[in-house]
This record gives structure tokens, sequence and C-alpha cells, in this order.
């Protein structure tokens, strides 16, 4: 990915509230915020600032060409260039981040044993804390932010000096309080990609999880390892085995893909396939993509599909079809040319798929996965890995039985008495056939954010809940054909006396 904001990409603005905003970096143009899954960006010639809300605003063209993860204040008043937005120093946001874990070390270091009476334990039961321990009207606080031009400091120090009860809090609760008011007045906000992370963050802290199946990232890393997704080179090798035109060496995963596209995009950037190379390595921009434009670039969709076209220059169909779409109207020839281009993607994809040969299946969706399975599985190639994922247990604990070694063997034996004619077809006691897959389990992965403090350790209680998230693992394998017998000469084990 870039190591600078490029102009025209979604980025994720972090604010002090912990809420993450999503805007694309259009030069000249204003960020309307998302009003649904679709994020939306609507150009506006008078405004042309990236609105955070009660943070203030910016324009984009001064976000364009400063780096990732660079945290911007913004001032209440522009300087003599024009600029609102001013770096934070990462030496300043390193003494805030010591300042506050200090005060919030509680009476102790944790994992040490300290007599209570040198050290007596503090407590805010006695503490009454209303309004009218704040001597700072909301009058007062509206007269600051009127008159303040360091980004919201001012306001933090009079709260604090204002509050009548605040030395007689803990440094634990001290510190909490000092943290929800730069939360609110400070005016920062920091710039990250928006990458897979990212998106599924703000996925589910701030969007519908039911869209993505409630996916975590500790998910999709259980199931880009279950799955084997790993990078495969950046070019073909020299000798690469192909099957119909697919390279076999850099390998190939076939995805039933239920979340939006999340899982897909996960596992491309695994596998290193996400980010076009150009994008990684800068190379084919010219000088006019360095000031915030890419230059124009011809696409497919300016030229018909010529080479889906099996058929000579002088066939006779091929003639009629010639003098007929020259006889259409432009935007009527383009939109022939773009179903046919999308017709033999679709037939490419269909013959690719049905051609196997697959080195894993990652599956993702509210259906039953048996159903899935049972077409999808005789297409993976021998020791390719089987996953699929379900918010809940249950349909997964289904498809491990029906994979189980007891289903394996009563179906090895019915198969034997119907190919000598001693039991009945009874193919609705096995959906899916047993022998394909091997080892059969369950995992689970979820990371739990916990307060660690000297007698007060316990989650955080305001952890998100939500489904748990399971994955299912197997190992496709081919079945031996025909009868399996024992030969050649066993050896004798020795027998050993013991006195």
């Amino acid at each position: 990915m870039h190591s600078s904001i490029p102009p025209n990409v979604y980025v994720a603005l972090k604010l002090p509230s912990e809420v993450t905003k999503i805007v694309q970096t259009v030069p000249n143009s204003y960020g309307k915020p998302p009003s649904g899954p679709v994020i939306e960006v609507v150009a506006n010639l008078n405004a042309r600032n990236i609105s955070l809300g009660k943070y203030g605003s910016f324009p984009c063209n001064q976000i364009i060409g400063r780096p990732f993860y660079a945290t911007f204040e913004i001032a209440d008043n522009a300087d003599a260039d024009g600029h609102v937005l001013h770096i934070v120093p990462a030496a300043e946001l390193h003494t805030e981040a010591l300042l506050a874990d200090g005060e919030g070390d509680g009476d102790g270091e944790a994992g040490t044993s300290t007599p209570s009476t040198a050290f007596p334990q503090e407590d805010n039961r006695n503490i009454i804390d209303n309004k009218s321990t704040q001597q700072l009207t909301m009058q007062q606080i509206e007269e600051l932010k009127q008159s303040s031009t360091d980004a919201g400091r001012e306001i933090i120090s009079k709260l604090l000096e204002s509050h009548s009860a605040l030395d007689q809090k803990t440094q634990f609760s001290r510190a909490k309080y000092m943290l929800r008011k730069r939360k609110k007045y400070l005016h920062r906000f920091t710039v990250e990609p928006m990458d897979v992370s990212a998106l599924t963050e703000w996925m589910l802290e701030q969007k519908d999880p039911g869209r993505i199946l409630e996916l975590r990232d500790e998910a999709i890393g259980l199931i880009g390892a279950w799955a084997n997704v790993h990078y495969g080179g950046s070019g073909e090798p020299d000798g690469a085995a192909k099957l119909d035109g697919v390279n076999q060496a850099k390998g190939r995963w076939l995805i039933v893909d239920d979340t939006g596209g999340l899982v897909v995009a996960a596992m491309a950037e695994r596998a290193g396939i996400l980010y076009p190379p150009e994008v990684l390595s800068g190379e084919g921009l010219s000088s006019t993509t360095k000031q915030g434009a890419r230059p124009p670039q011809s696409t497919e969709d300016d030229a018909p599909a010529v080479d889906a076209m099996s058929m000579s220059a002088s066939h006779t169909t091929l003639t009629k079809l010639a003098r007929r779409a020259a006889s259409w109207e432009p935007s009527k020839r383009s939109m022939h040319f773009k179903k046919k281009r999308r017709w033999t993607k679709v037939r490419n994809t269909v013959d690719e798929t049905r051609a196997g040969g697959f080195d894993g299946l990652i599956v993702a969706t509210l259906m039953d996965p048996a159903s899935i399975l049972k077409h999808t599985v005789p297409l993976l190639a021998g020791s390719a890995q089987v996953v699929v994922y379900s918010p809940y247990i249950e349909p997964l604990v289904q498809l491990a039985d029906l994979y189980s070694t007891a289903r394996r063997t009563a179906y090895i034996t019915y198969k034997r008495e119907v190919a000598e004619g001693a039991a009945d077809d009874k193919e609705e006691d096995f959906p899916v056939d047993p022998t394909l897959l091997l080892a059969p389990t369950l995992h689970t992965s979820r990371v739990r954010t916990w307060q660690v403090l000297p007698g007060r350790t316990h989650p955080l209680m305001t952890g998100r809940g939500g489904a748990e998230g399971y994955v299912f693992h197997a190992v496709r394998v081919l079945p031996a054909i025909g009868k399996v017998e024992a030969r050649g000469v066993q050896a004798k084990k020795r027998r050993t006396e013991t006195s």
C-alpha cells in the first residue's frame, strides 16, 4: 500500500471519541458522512471541506500527500498560508501516553504484593460527583470554545481547575476523567489506510455486523491460517504446471463468500494480490500523479471483446453481426460489447471452476454447509484444506458429524452392500460423501480486552457481545479405488522374556 495518502482513495479517520469516519480523498471536495452500507462522497464547490462534526472541518487537499498514521490537529483559525491542519509531534503524543499510563497505574504495580498499611486503598464511595462539583458553566465553556485557539487544550485545563472534587478522586478515576475530556474537546484525528482490518472494525462497531456474519479480525486470521492461504510469488515461474491455462504453482482457492466480499478481500490481501503492483511500487505513474491526479488510462470498456470471438473475420455470422452492430447507436453498441465481455468473463469463470484442482475451499455463509460441500469438495485437489466459517456452532457440529469416523465406516459398509445387492439405496442417510474429508475439527478464537489493575482486574464491561464465530476444518483426501488388501509377509515380532 501507499506510505502517503494518495488522492481518490478511501481512508479511515480515527477521531478522539474512538469513532471511525470513512471519507474519500477527492481533491477540492466535501466528504459526506456515510449514511448506509454504501459510502457516498458528494462534490461541493462551495464548502470544499471534510466535516468532522464538533471537531471542525478541513480542506481535503491538506491531507493528500501526508504520511499515513499521522495525527493531525485542527486549528480554530488558519495560519498565514491558509493551513488549518498541523501534525502533532510524536514526542507530544508519547508524553501524553506516558502521563496517562502513570495516572492510571492505581495504587501499586501489577503483580506485586504490598502491605495495605503502606499503600491505603482509595475509593470513590464518599465522593458526591454531580453538576455542583464543576464550577464552570456551559455558557462559559461555549465562550471558551469561541475564543480558544489551541484546539481544546485551554478548555480541558479550565475544566480541571474548576472541578472541586478532583483532588478527592483516585488516580485511576482522575485519569479516566481526563481521558473523557480529551476525547470530547481535543480537535484531533489520525489518518489510517482503509485496509481489511479497518473495514472489519468499522462494520462491527459502527455499521451492521450481520452483513459480514459478525466476522472479526481473529476469525479472519484463523480462516487464512487453516486454509493455508499464502503468498504465491509475483511472477509466473518457469515450467509451472497449468490446468486449462491456469497457473497451478501460485495456488488457487475456491471461496463461497456471503459477507459482501470481505473474506475474498482478506484472503487476497493475505496472498499478496489485493493491491496492484503499481500501487505497491509506485511505478508507471507520471508526474501528474504526484500532483494529486492519476493520468487517464484506457480500459477494456473502450474496445470490443475481440479475444472472445473465435470465428474468422470472413465468417458469415460475424459479417452480419458487424454490419448490424455498425447500424446501432454508440450507446447501444457500447452496452452490447459490455454485456458480451461480462458474459465471456462469467463463462470463463464457470469453466475454470468446473475444471477443479483447487488448493483450498473457504465457505462463509448462513446456508447449510453440507449442501455447499456436496458440490464443491469434489472440485478440490488432494490434501486441499477445507474451512467453513459460521457465526454459530450448531451447523458446524452437524457438519462434523457428517464427516465423522463412524459415519465414514457406515458409508463404506453401505456402498459395499449396495454393490453386492444386499441393501437398498438410501442416499438420504448420507447427504455428503464422508470419505472425501479427513480429520474434521472445530476451532474458535476471540480477543477480549481486560482492565488490569491491582484488585480490579476484569474484562471490560463495554466490550461488544454478538456471536462467537466458529471455524470447521478438514483435509481433502482421495479415496482408494477398489478393495484394499494387505500384502506381503508380516514380520514376526521377537518375543522377549522378563524374569
